[in-house]
């Protein structure tokens, strides 16, 4: 017979055999022997395909055994005519990073790696994998911009696109099929991102900085001033004002001084519109519209002829839709109210609910509710 025996674990083992003669004689051998089980060399390419020269290539061992544990790894890599290629990192790890020499064609390697169980078992394993020239992708600096502006389209990255060479695109924040958006970034220092992707799907990135100043802040209104008389502008900023903001009033006829913050118009006769320009010291300029409306002096009429011929048939006020919260009363002789409005949007026409009132003397009391006419 020819005696066998398989191990279960690996280790140190003390083996004795002894053989016996058809006569019964027999003779015995004793040896220690170390037990390692046969591995099996296997390995991955931890980085999403194609390859590229920019790539830190990941090769992580994957070789099992039955019994026993793989106790060395030898990497090596070599070019397609066959000569060794240097690895940056430690070859004799479980996993190494190995970064392609710069090449501006396709080229092969084949990464070989030996394994060991035990003192003696050993295996390998060659796999050919391609390398892909990498873009060098460049982004020119950004100027500043400011808050207020609406959208900046991104330019300065290359290759750019529509070369024939590959796409570019930018992201970032803010950032929008190519375009910046500063109010959506907001104010402050944001990184822009170019990436270049070539033909042969490898990419490359570049990135700049973009600062966005903030713009003046100006809680923009509305005046009103009785004819004749004189009103401050009376403008805030909801910004950090400094000295060296700069400010400007188109048009300036009719402003004490069109170069400060708050001016006066003096004298006001008619409606105007004026166009307030604030500028901070990083040049980002903001602009208010300020509408002053001259409210009129009522002329009020003393007759009314109700009577239907066209004149004078309603109690007509020139000028009262300059007041719209106005408030109109008229009374007969004895205090009665006789007819009311508010914003006096339809006339008095002589009629007391809905018939008409004799001929007589009336009187009324008119309430503009505007604080510019208050003593």
């Amino acid at each position: 017979m020819n005696p066998s025996y398989s191990f279960k674990t690996p280790g140190w083992k003390h083996i004795t055999l002894t053989v016996t003669s058809t006569r019964g004689c027999d003779s015995t051998f004793a040896r220690d022997v170390m037990i390692s089980g046969m591995p099996t060399a296997d390995f991955v390419i931890n980085a999403p395909q194609p390859y590229c020269v920019k790539d830190a290539l990941v090769f992580e061992d994957k070789s099992t055994v039955k019994i026993g544990k793989i106790t060395s790894w030898e990497w090596k890599v070599f070019d397609q005519a066959g000569n060794p290629v240097a690895i940056s990192t430690p070859t004799n790890m479980s996993t190494i990073t190995f970064n392609p020499p710069v090449t501006t064609v396709d080229v092969n390697y084949t990464v070989r790696l030996i394994v060991k169980s035990g003192n003696t078992c050993t295996d390998l394993i060659d796999k050919v994998f391609t390398v892909k020239p990498s873009p060098d992708a460049n982004l020119a600096p950004f100027a500043p911009v400011c808050f207020d502006l609406a959208s900046l389209t991104l330019t300065g990255g290359t290759p750019a696109s529509g070369t024939g060479l590959g796409s570019g695109e930018y992201s970032g924040l803010g950032v929008k099929n190519g375009v910046f958006y500063p109010q959506k970034a907001g104010p402050g220092l944001h990184t822009i991102t170019y990436t270049f992707t070539a033909a042969n799907f490898c990419t490359d990135t570049a990135q700049q900085q973009i600062k966005v100043n903030q713009s003046p802040v100006i809680d923009c209104m509305d005046f009103e001033v009785k004819k004749g008389q004189s009103v401050k502008l009376d403008i805030k900023l909801l910004s950090n004002e400094s000295a060296s903001y700069k400010y400007k009033w188109l048009p300036a006829d009719g402003l004490d001084n069109p170069n400060i913050l708050t001016p006066t118009v003096l004298a006001a006769t008619k409606d105007k519109t004026y166009t307030l320009y604030v500028e901070n010291e990083e040049g980002c300029i903001s602009t208010c519209n300020v509408n002053v409306s001259v409210l009129p002096d009522l002329g009020i009429p003393n007759v009314i002829t109700p009577n239907g011929d066209g004149k004078n048939d309603t109690w007509e006020i020139p000028g009262i839709e300059k007041y719209p919260d106005v408030e109109v009363y008229v009374f007969n002789r004895y205090g009665d109210k006789i007819f009311s409005s508010k914003a006096y949007v339809e006339q008095w026409d002589g009629k007391r609910d809905g018939k008409r009132v004799p001929a007589a003397t009336y009187y009324f009391v008119i309430k503009p509710n505007k604080d510019q006419l208050k003593p």
